[in-house]
């Protein structure tokens, strides 16, 4: 399968598949450092989003189980918020990564290419910044 179609699954942001996708490339393509970068980030971007709505969500909770007034659709309003920033982000990427343009988004780019060992046997500079030739 094309290198930037695979990149591409590590991003859909359908029902959990651009997370198991990531995890599927991770474990199958050890010798695709680019393809790997893009797993990384695909799996960072939708644990950021997930831990953001979870934590407005408890957020909430504790101030309703401590008495104390609650946001309520304001907590709602900022979830919506965070979930239309993640479909985006991933529609984004999804789009560079199949182009094979930069995709690294700020912090978790740098993250994802740290854990990928950009500069492996390929000689590639970066692996999320790889063009195509």
């Amino acid at each position: 399968m094309p290198e930037e179609l695979v990149a591409l699954f590590a991003y859909v942001p359908v029902c959990g598949i651009g997370p198991l996708a990531g995890l599927a490339i991770l474990l199958l393509a050890r010798g695709r450092p680019w393809v790997r970068a893009h797993a990384w980030q695909g799996l960072l971007l939708a644990a950021l989003a997930g831990l953001v709505v979870v934590l407005l969500w408890l957020l909430d909770f504790a101030l309703e189980l401590s008495g104390l007034p609650t946001p309520g659709l304001a907590t709602v309003v900022l979830q919506l918020a965070v979930a239309a920033a993640y479909l985006a982000l991933s529609l984004r990427c999804m789009a560079h990564a199949y182009r094979r343009r930069d995709a690294a988004l700020p912090l978790i780019g740098a993250r994802a290419r740290r854990w990928t060992a950009s500069r492996g046997a390929s000689g590639e500079e970066d692996a999320l910044r790889r063009t195509r030739p």
